[in-house]
């Protein structure tokens, strides 16, 4: 899960704009009582939170290691090795927390 959380997000993001090109051919014509409309538009929502959320350790870590330049625009090289570093990042955390759970459900089930 830690290696495609931060692409994921980013994907979810993405959704926000379809909203509105899946409700004109649902009706023929927009209609915002359509609820086709809000779906993807929630989904990109919570798509962007998640993303703004999952992006910051390996655009940090970046700058840190020198990959990447401070307060500039990052293009699509940059962004790459960003997703990369987000991906160890991740991974490492939510490998973590899955163990430890894993540890905690062995312990509890009396399991040695």
């Amino acid at each position: 899960m830690g290696l495609i959380i931060s692409p994921f997000s980013f994907g979810l993001y993405g959704i926000y704009y379809l909203g509105p090109f899946l409700a004109i051919p649902a009706m023929g014509k927009l209609n915002i009582f359509n609820p086709l409309i809000y779906v993807p538009m929630i989904l990109g929502i919570m798509g962007l939170v998640l993303h703004l959320f999952h992006s910051a350790p390996g655009y940090d870590i970046s700058i840190f290691l020198g990959l990447i330049e401070p307060r500039t625009i990052v293009e699509s090289g940059g962004r790459v090795m960003i997703e990369i570093i987000n991906g160890i990042v991740w991974a490492i955390i939510y490998g973590g927390a899955g163990f430890a759970f894993d540890l905690y459900r062995k312990k509890k089930l009396g399991k040695t």
